[in-house]
């Protein structure tokens, strides 16, 4: 391991100690989130303002494009429904049955 490594290895540690013993005290406005210039993952999320941890997150329901908690939406499969899709609860139960008589 050389020294890059060893000194990025600290640098996870110490972060990820920040995050879990840090209060969260302030959070940032609502943003989007971006995994690289022009490539948005969906998300809107709210971090902490002093280590940056994602607190809150939210994503459109791929039905009704209303937003909602991330944690509460639920994922196609890829065989009922798009893989990678998330749907509210009201408009999964409904996308299924189209999809596939008789699943509720």
């Amino acid at each position: 391991m050389n020294a890059a490594e060893r000194l990025y290895e600290q640098y996870q540690r110490e972060l990820q100690h920040l995050q879990e013993t840090c209060p969260h005290n302030q959070l940032t406005d609502w943003m989007d989130e971006w995994r690289a210039p022009g490539h948005s993952t969906g998300r809107k999320v709210r971090a902490c303002a002093n280590c940056n941890k994602v607190i809150q997150a939210t994503r459109r329901c791929q039905a009704c494009v209303r937003e909602f908690p991330e944690d509460v939406l639920k994922e196609g499969d890829g065989r009922s429904l798009p893989i990678g899709a998330r749907y509210c609860e009201t408009c999964f139960r409904r996308e299924l049955s189209k999809g596939a008589p008789g699943v509720v």
